[in-house]
């Protein structure tokens, strides 16, 4: 990737260098800040499933979840498909996960 960015996901979020970023504040109105509330509500919720009573299930359910959040936070960001993958590909190596180059 030509620049570098700050991602927020659900699950994790890293500064990779110091960017400003245009955040808007929620808008009730607005579809998308709506649909991404309910996201952020079922993830938390199954997350606490999945900690509380290791919930395999919710666990699956929740990267579904997760996912879904982050294609729309990439697009609400301008973010292709091929820089939210390098994306999660930097937030794996941050993480000390083994990942394909």
């Amino acid at each position: 990737m030509g620049y570098h960015l700050v991602f927020w996901t659900s699950r994790f979020c890293r500064c990779v260098c110091n960017v400003n970023v245009y955040v808007p504040k929620f808008d009730s109105k607005d579809k998308i800040h709506i649909k991404l509330a309910e996201l952020s509500k079922k993830a938390h919720t199954l997350a606490k499933r999945y900690h509380e009573q290791k919930d395999l299930k919710a666990q699956e359910e929740l990267k579904k979840v997760e996912e879904e959040i982050d294609k729309i936070v990439a697009e609400l960001y301008g973010i292709t498909d091929e820089e939210l993958e390098e994306v999660r590909k930097m937030l794996g190596v941050l993480k000390g996960e083994d990942v394909e180059r």
